[in-house]
């Protein structure tokens, strides 16, 4: 039994030494606007959805490469509630042959914005990530039955985060990005694509990968005292 423990304790250092998180944002809407979640007129009774408490955008490492990851949710009073998993992979420093989604945000200039250093509030850098795919799962107030539609990168853009990304506001950092969804069993919504412009918060708090390794080891080291005691 105590090898057996001390074998899990060494599996959850060897699992979280390899992927950690290297930075954790709290997600909501951009300042001054309601620009969370755009679903493009696919519903009756309105479009946007404000982004709730709870909503993460985590910036992961595995072996020398970064991937993203959106997980939260977002409320439309007159509609229902929508919940997002969205993974992110693919990750450049600078468009890498991908649109930039402008709009209100800051124009792309590469002398600007390519930075070595990972884009975040205290820095002028944007970065993104080419690849995305996830799921939106829909839970209406209406008679309309729930529903989880795929999502992927729309339009050719790239997810983009950095100081201006967000595509709405161009002195605030958050992030934005076009989405294309699958309303293959729903043919009464036809709008084309959705959008995502996003605020985000760094968390204070991160747990790096060693902090949680001796935690596995902790609990196994008390484990281990009370078998003896």
């Amino acid at each position: 039994m105590k090898k057996l423990i001390i074998a899990a304790g060494l599996a959850c250092f060897s699992t979280v030494s390899t992927a950690g998180v290297v930075a954790q944002y709290e997600v909501s809407n951009y300042s001054g606007g309601s620009h969370g979640l755009w679903t493009n007129g696919s519903f009756e009774n309105g479009k946007f959805f404000g982004i709730d408490e709870g909503s993460y955008f985590t910036v992961f490492e595995n072996a020398g490469v970064l991937s993203g990851k959106l997980t939260g949710s977002a409320t439309n009073s007159a509609i229902g509630t929508a919940s997002f998993d969205i993974d992110l992979g693919g990750f450049a420093e600078t468009p890498n042959g991908f649109n930039y989604k402008k709009e209100g945000g800051v124009s792309w200039d590469a002398s600007k914005h390519n930075d070595a250093a990972l884009a975040d509030s205290a820095n002028a850098d944007i970065d993104f990530f080419t690849a995305l795919e996830g799921t939106i799962t829909f839970n209406f107030k209406a008679d309309i039955e729930d529903a989880t539609y795929n999502v992927t990168a729309c339009c050719n853009t790239a997810f983009q985060f950095g100081l201006g990304a967000n595509a709405k506001k161009a002195n605030e950092f958050g992030g934005s990005a076009w989405l294309k969804h699958d309303f293959s069993e729903q043919d009464w919504q036809n709008s084309f694509h959705w959008d995502l412009n996003l605020k985000f918060d760094k968390v204070a708090a991160v747990s790096e990968p060693g902090t949680l390794a001796l935690l596995g080891l902790g609990v196994a080291g008390l484990i281990m005292s009370r078998r003896r005691k």
